[in-house]
């Protein structure tokens, strides 16, 4: 892959991480229905997707 290439999807991954963010912790936390299981398994995923997509963009600087 491209320099270029690598920053791209390391951001698209980042916007994945939020993704799960918004989707496995803010909305259920709205509705009241946040399950201690998927928040913390949704935390791992979170900082695995941002530390690799950090590492994507890094790279291709």
């Amino acid at each position: 892959m491209e320099k270029e290439e690598l920053k791209e999807v390391g951001k698209q991954i980042l916007n994945i991480g939020v993704a799960v963010i918004v989707f496995a912790i803010i909305q259920p936390l709205m509705k009241n229905e946040l399950n201690v299981d998927v928040l913390v398994i949704a935390l791992f995923v979170y900082i695995a997707l941002t530390l690799f997509g950090a590492f994507l963009i890094r790279k291709g600087r």
